[in-house]
C-alpha cells in the first residue's frame, strides 16, 4: 500500500510539473499555437509605456517581427535588455504577455 501511494504520489507531482513548464517556440509557432508559449527575441527600440502597460517589438534570429503587449510593471533592467523573453499567447495579431523574462547578458561579460 505504501508503495502505491509513493508511486501515485511521483505520478501527480510529475504530471504537475510538466503541465507547468512553457516551451519556447519561435514566431511561427507561437502564431499557431492555442496555448501559453515563449518566445525570445531581439528588443527594438520602438517602446511604448503608457497606463495599460507596455507595447514593443521583438526580432527573432531569422529577421521576423513580432508585436507584444504586457498589461504590467516595466521589468527591471528592460531598457538596457538586448534580449527579452514573453511568456503569454498570441492573439488577434499581437503576442499577449502575461510574464517578461529580461535577458542582460552583457553584465555578465568579461571587461
Amino acid at each position: 500500500m505504501l508503495g502505491f501511494l509513493i508511486v501515485l504520489s511521483l505520478a501527480v507531482a510529475s504530471s504537475s510539473f510538466l503541465s507547468g513548464l512553457t516551451p519556447y517556440v519561435d514566431f511561427a509557432q507561437a502564431k499557431k499555437s492555442s496555448r501559453t508559449v515563449q518566445v525570445l527575441g531581439i528588443l527594438l527600440p520602438q517602446t511604448v509605456e503608457d497606463e495599460t502597460g507596455l507595447r514593443f517589438f521583438l526580432r527573432d534570429d531569422h529577421g521576423e517581427v513580432m508585436p507584444v503587449v504586457y498589461h504590467g510593471a516595466r521589468p527591471f533592467g528592460f531598457d538596457g535588455a538586448e534580449r527579452v523573453g514573453a511568456v503569454g499567447i498570441y492573439k488577434d495579431g499581437v503576442f499577449q504577455a502575461q510574464r517578461l523574462l529580461v535577458k542582460c547578458p552583457s553584465k555578465y561579460r568579461g571587461e
